[in-house]
């Protein structure tokens, strides 16, 4: 009789294990993102180098209210339904620290705003630092993006070095994000 309660028991205890085992979600482990676009415990492969993560930003991103940013390895260029706007090239993108999803895109004006609102490539920022904000969301395919811009704020630096220290959300900047889809 003692035999077949612990025999009863002991195939309860391993089913129970089990079901935990295969069925219980536990903390992400090291290498899985955890955030807002990804879902907790979904694997990130961290064995391809950053550069594929990035990679993934290039291409021609548009709004549902007409906005278009094109993004390569070599140029940024933003324009939409209103016609031209802000360019750059010496692109660097910097990632948030253990998130490739998420960071900032530094470029240098070729053409940028003059104090009227037109764009031109003699206007008074061109050969100067500027930063977009993007989060990427990867099972969308879809990239929120975001100029760097507030109300007293600068519209470049002279240096990189700067960008990276001016253009930060801690500062005031990147409050607004268009949501964008691939189109090309």
């Amino acid at each position: 009789m003692f035999h077949n309660k612990f025999s009863r028991f002991l195939a309860i205890f391993i089913t129970v294990v089990s079901l935990c085992a295969f069925g219980c979600k536990t903390q992400p482990e090291e290498g899985i993102i955890s955030d807002q676009n990804i879902q907790v415990g979904e694997q990130v492969d961290k064995t391809q180098p950053e550069e594929v993560f990035i990679s993934d930003l290039y291409g021609k991103w548009t709004s549902s209210y007409g906005e278009v940013f094109e993004i390569s390895k070599d140029y940024f260029k933003n324009y939409g339904t209103w016609g031209s706007g802000y360019e750059g090239d010496s692109i660097k993108i910097i990632p948030n620290e253990n998130d490739y999803t998420s960071g900032t895109i530094f470029l240098k004006y070729t053409v940028s705003a003059n104090p009227d609102w037109t764009y031109s490539n003699t206007a008074p920022d061109v050969g100067k630092w500027y930063a977009v904000s993007y989060k990427k969301n990867l099972t969308k395919n879809s990239v929120s993006l975001s100029g760097a811009l507030k109300s007293g704020g600068k519209t470049s630096t002279e240096t990189l070095e700067e960008a990276k220290e001016e253009f930060t959300v801690e500062n005031g900047y990147f409050d607004k994000y268009s949501e964008c889809t691939k189109s090309e």
